[in-house]
């Protein structure tokens, strides 16, 4: 199971939905670990995704349990960019098998780089992604694929 600090990671930058995070819930009272009687991970439990709770309202009770367990976790420590570097290789690894396309890869590379503040791990990603349309796949795009498996290499 994923720890909390992974989760928010790959929550913040749009790579777990909102129905993760409630499923991690479930599963952390059901598998009886030290958060499993929290009031938070209860209340985020109790939630619906896509009914009545908007993402809003799972990411602030996310966030304050993250806070809550670890006052100083920082987003720029080297753990949780390993996380998103991670979430960002698996990304790339199936844009560049043809699983996934520029959109989706340009939606986290932009998310990445808003939390990460603009991250040299990153490459020229972003910059080859720019103008490149949503549904473009590898074969389409020869320079977008020459840098993503680069960056891919990289990380």
């Amino acid at each position: 199971m994923k720890s909390l600090q992974q989760l928010f990671v790959e929550f913040s930058i749009d790579a777990a939905t909102e129905d993760e995070v409630v499923t991690w819930a479930c599963r952390i009272i059901s598998s009886n670990s030290e958060l499993a009687n929290d009031k938070l991970v209860i209340e985020i439990a109790a939630l619906k995704p896509g009914i009545s709770d908007d993402r809003s309202e799972i990411a602030g009770l996310f966030k304050k349990l993250l806070f809550t367990k670890f006052p100083n976790f920082k987003f720029q420590a080297s753990e949780n960019i390993n996380f998103a570097k991670a979430v960002l290789k698996k990304n790339c690894e199936e844009f560049l098998n043809g699983n996934a396309n520029a959109g989706k890869l340009r939606q986290l590379v932009f998310q990445i780089e808003i939390a990460f503040d603009f991250p040299r791990w990153l490459g020229d990603l972003y910059n080859n992604l720019d103008g490149v349309e949503d549904f473009a796949m590898t074969e389409s795009e020869s320079f977008l694929t020459k840098e993503t498996k680069e960056v891919c290499a990289s990380l």
